[in-house]
């Protein structure tokens, strides 16, 4: 009795012993699923950094180019403006240089239709040119002085004389010397056209 008492006692405690290598397996493969599981997560904590230092980048970045962006747009804005001035200006000046012109075809429409008046009444004169000068019908009695033979014989353009020029032929001829380029040459004109018609005629 003795005997099989003791291999009762043998036999639980071999069953102890068993079961205690099973927990201390089981707690083994916990501990190694605990140590893997850490070290995923280690690894997705790394992970979740380097996205988080990514997205940081990126993001001073965006805020760099917004910072760049609105600098441009405010110069654009600024050359927008300057622009619209200067078109503005050079609207005005347009506008001007077009009334300018204007006026300007409007008083030699009225010297050239003066001329043609004038032309037309110096084919009817009045009376034979005199020594220094003749009258002819019209409006208004027109003196043209004789030139030198020597100017007379090489008169130059109008188109190309000078005001200097321009001026000193109608002080030879006593003209007016009032008034712009246009009207000196108009002036001169007439007077050579006077001149040209009065030697013609026998």
């Amino acid at each position: 009795k003795l005997h099989i008492d003791q291999e009762q006692r043998l036999e639980r405690t071999k069953q102890s012993l068993a079961t205690s290598k099973k927990m201390l397996s089981n707690a083994d493969i916990k501990v190694l699923h605990a140590e893997t599981l850490a070290a995923e997560a280690i690894d997705n904590k790394a992970t979740l950094l380097n996205e988080r230092t990514q997205f940081l980048k990126e993001k001073n970045e965006a805020v760099a180019l917004a910072l760049k962006a609105e600098a441009k747009s405010e110069q654009l804005t600024t050359q927008l403006v300057m622009f619209k001035t200067i078109t503005s200006a050079a609207e005005t000046e347009r506008r001007a240089a077009v009334m300018a012109r204007e006026k300007s075809q409007l008083k030699m429409e009225k010297l050239e239709r003066e001329l043609q008046k004038l032309q037309e009444n110096s084919a009817k004169p009045q009376a034979q040119a005199q020594a220094q000068g003749m009258k002819v019908s019209g409006s208004g009695p027109l003196k043209v002085s004789k030139l030198p033979e020597s100017y007379q014989a090489s008169l130059p353009v109008l188109s190309k004389m000078a005001q200097d020029e321009l001026e000193e032929e109608c002080t030879m001829r006593g003209l007016p010397l009032g008034g712009a380029l246009p009207e000196l040459r108009v002036r001169l004109r007439i007077a050579r056209k006077v001149e040209e018609n009065a030697r013609s005629r026998p």
